[in-house]
């Protein structure tokens, strides 16, 4: 969807308002897989024990800096692809397998 018709979609307050919401959300999703790193952290949560781990853990895992492991987890984590949870003074970030793959799904659907 281009930008115009986003735009002329989003104007309209009735089934098309949501529908342009719907590709919005989507599009901010894929955003968040269009990056090799975020994809590479996906990964390195994906083969972690309960798909979690701590920003210490996954630079270690990675060998990313802790800023630029922080930065790519955050993008994710507000493209709702991983969840965060605070034990003490780690936040731990845990795969969400089921948005990854209801976006997958999206791009499926016929």
């Amino acid at each position: 969807m281009t930008a115009t018709v986003a735009a002329a979609v989003a104007t309209d307050n009735g089934p098309n308002a949501a529908a342009a919401e719907h590709w919005q959300d989507l599009a901010a999703r894929l955003k968040a897989f269009a990056d090799p790193t975020r994809l590479y952290l996906l990964a390195s949560l994906r083969t972690r024990p309960n798909q979690q781990a701590c920003v210490k853990e996954l630079t270690q895992a990675t060998g990313l800096a802790q800023p630029l492991v922080s930065h790519h987890l955050q993008i994710l984590r507000r493209a709702l692809l991983v969840n965060s949870t605070r034990h003490g003074s780690h936040v731990y970030y845990q795969l969400d397998a089921s948005a990854v793959a209801a976006t997958a799904q999206e791009l499926t659907r016929a």
